[in-house]
């Protein structure tokens, strides 16, 4: 049987935020949605030890902004399903683990980008620049 624990939603647009608690009410699912800039820090607050926090289509520094808080707030749960690691504010990608802070490795938004890209269903160009990405990032 499945948990049926209260959620928080936590969405910077504040209209996805009405839409969903309306779905939630119609739906009768203990589901509350609040309006707030995740990486301005103002959802920092609602991860505790007894929360599991989720991530889903956690964009760019979205998901790294998640890792940083679950190591100071220790979460019982962390998901994380982080996409379009390109889009962050960095030029290059900072890792954060200390062993990847320490490697001489970098890898431009350009070569992050491509993690995104569907190969099964691009050209050959891009299958190409995928292959050179995976090169060019790795060193193979």
């Amino acid at each position: 049987m499945a948990k049926k624990a209260p959620v928080t939603s936590i969405e910077w647009q504040q209209t996805l935020c009405q839409t969903g608690q309306a779905e939630a009410l119609k739906r009768q699912i203990t589901q509350s949605f609040k309006q707030a800039d995740v990486l301005a820090g103002e959802a920092d607050d609602d991860i505790n030890a007894s929360s599991h926090a989720i991530a889903l289509h956690a964009c760019g520094d979205l998901h790294l902004h998640l890792i940083k808080q679950a190591v100071e707030k220790q979460p019982a749960e962390v998901t994380i399903s982080p996409c379009c690691y390109h889009l962050t504010r960095q030029s290059t990608y900072l890792p954060c683990s200390k062993l990847g802070q320490k490697s001489s490795l970098k890898i431009s938004k350009q070569v992050l980008k491509l993690a995104v890209s569907k190969q099964a269903t691009s050209g050959k160009r891009q299958a190409r620049l995928s292959e050179l990405g995976s090169i060019m990032a790795f060193g193979l």
